[in-house]
């Protein structure tokens, strides 16, 4: 399939479908690495740009996730999208909110009420 017929059918997918995609790639060559074949650099560039034209991805955050980059404040569909898809996912719910951890291969990323809020290498 070429690249231009990919983004046609890419915008057509849900949300989650597309951010699936960007953490496939993540997944399958590690943070901030570019592949040849199905995870290349332009299909990267054609899942993140559409995740940034829906506003799943912000703007000012879509260079460092393409970098596999963390910064605190991300969205757990920002993270997904930076380091892949975690191990496990552990969710409390009490009087203070939300609060997940997601449990990678070497870190612990913790999000509270969806605002990635820490973590530990």
């Amino acid at each position: 399939m070429s690249l231009d017929a990919w983004k046609q059918q890419l915008a057509t997918e849900t949300p989650e479908r597309v951010v699936e995609h960007c953490a496939f790639c993540v997944t399958l060559n590690g943070p901030g690495r570019d592949a040849n074949g199905f995870c290349a650099t332009a299909y990267k560039d054609a899942v993140q740009g559409e995740l940034v034209k829906r506003k799943i991805i912000r703007d000012k955050y879509a260079q460092g996730i393409r970098g596999g980059e963390v910064r605190l404040g991300y969205t757990p569909d920002e993270l997904r999208c930076a380091r892949g898809t975690p191990r496990d996912i552990n969710r409390s719910v009490g009087r203070y909110g939300v609060r997940e951890q997601w449990v990678y291969r070497a870190q612990n990323f913790y999000f509270e009420d969806g605002v990635l809020s820490s973590w530990q290498d």
